[in-house]
């Protein structure tokens, strides 16, 4: 477990290292996936919006104990 962890880790730091190249590059595609990366990273997303269909369907089955 351990090391799928470490490996985990690993691959995401790689794809940290990779998108912050990309954007000290200044190519013109980069200024795209800067403010793509600032739209994801600041905006305040409500999951209780996508969950709410979730539950009328989970309140329709019925529960054995």
């Amino acid at each position: 477990m351990f090391w799928q962890f470490l490996r985990h880790l690993v691959f995401a730091i790689i794809i940290l290292v990779m998108l912050s190249l990309m954007i000290q590059v200044n190519l013109p595609y980069t200024q795209e996936l800067r403010d793509y990366l600032y739209f994801v990273l600041t905006t305040d997303f409500q999951v209780d919006s996508l969950l709410a269909p979730v539950q009328s369907v989970l309140d329709l089955v019925p529960i054995r104990r």
